[in-house]
């Protein structure tokens, strides 16, 4: 599985979470104000706000290893196996528009990492590693004050197995 494909994974995981808002497979950046709007907001509960959810590599790296795999036979063959790894990030950002927004957002969040959690492996290729660590703060996001999270893992695959 590629780091696309498990990204995209990822994504379709996040778009389940109820009004998570847009969720993108990659980094956006938006100069103009229209295009902003476009892009970060959505209607939740009948308001407009911003909700959205950006996904990408933020590092990796491999590892290989070796591992007898048996041939069936009561023979086994050694064989040099790489890993994969990825570095995720996810960010997330969401309106701040009065006292029960945060509790919103808590709330939001706590939906996303049920989410993720017992998604170890994605399709059988990758597995997720834990733990998923997050750090929750309020920022500016254009001209507009938010909650705002960084959520990080990684995922590794399997690069390939040679015999040795």
């Amino acid at each position: 599985m590629s780091r696309s494909n498990i990204i995209s994974q990822i994504k379709t995981l996040l778009e389940a979470v109820t009004d998570i808002g847009q969720v993108y497979d990659s980094i956006r950046w938006a100069i103009y104000e229209d295009k902003f709007v476009q892009d970060f907001f959505t209607t939740v509960n009948g308001q407009n706000q911003i909700r959205t959810w950006m996904i990408y590599r933020g590092g990796g790296g491999e590892d290989y290893g070796s591992r007898q795999n048996s041939l069936g036979t009561g023979l086994s063959i050694a064989t040099q196996r790489g890993l994969s790894r990825y570095d995720f990030i996810i960010e997330g950002w969401a309106s701040f528009e009065d006292n029960s927004s945060d509790s919103d957002f808590q709330t939001l969040v706590d939906s996303v990492l049920t989410k993720l959690k017992p998604e170890i492996s994605l399709n059988s290729s990758a597995l997720m590693r834990g733990p998923i660590n997050y750090n929750i703060d309020h920022q500016f996001f254009g001209d507009y004050f938010v909650h705002h999270i960084i959520l990080t893992f990684y995922a590794t695959e399997e690069a390939g197995l040679s015999p040795v």
